[in-house]
Formats: C-alpha cells, sequence, structure tokens
C-alpha cells in the first residue's frame, strides 16, 4: 500500500513539475509577443494570460508547500518541485 502511495505522489510530483515547465515556456513566449504586440485588445489579452499562468504557479507552490507540511519530511522530488516553483518565471 505504502509504495502504492509513494508511486502515486511521485506521479503527481512529476505531473506538477512538467505543468511548470509547460508554464514557464508559455510565459516567454506570450512575454515576447506582448512585446511586439502593437494592438491593446491583444496586449490585454496577453496580459490576462500572464497573470493566469503566474496565478497557477503560485497555486502549483502552495501544493508543494503542503507536501512538505503534511509529510514532516521533503523527498528530493518534492525538493525539486519547490526549487522549480522558486525559479520558474
Amino acid at each position: 500500500m505504502r509504495n502504492n502511495t509513494l508511486a502515486l505522489s511521485d506521479s503527481l510530483i512529476g505531473s506538477l513539475c512538467r505543468e511548470l515547465e509547460f508554464i514557464k515556456q508559455r510565459y516567454m513566449a506570450v512575454n515576447s509577443s506582448l512585446n511586439l504586440c502593437k494592438n491593446n485588445l491583444l496586449k490585454s489579452r496577453l496580459d490576462n494570460e500572464l497573470t493566469s499562468l503566474r496565478a497557477r504557479k503560485e497555486e502549483i507552490n502552495k501544493i508543494a508547500c503542503q507536501f512538505v507540511d503534511k509529510n514532516k519530511s521533503s523527498s528530493l522530488s518534492i525538493l525539486f518541485l519547490i526549487e522549480m516553483c522558486r525559479r520558474c518565471i
């Protein structure tokens, strides 16, 4: 049972790490487009997307911190996730 829980949590942490990488790449692409954009409506939409990307990154950071709080130990994968949250965006 414990191994299934570990595998599930590692899978979840891996998914969150992949999502953070996607957020980072998308943030850079949107930010680049925003710098070149001349249309005010499009600028507003791009700004909104950046805001939602930042909000999701913060959600993932909170989830990672909850992993640490609940487990009372910090596995390497959880620490890696937290470090990715710090570096992202």
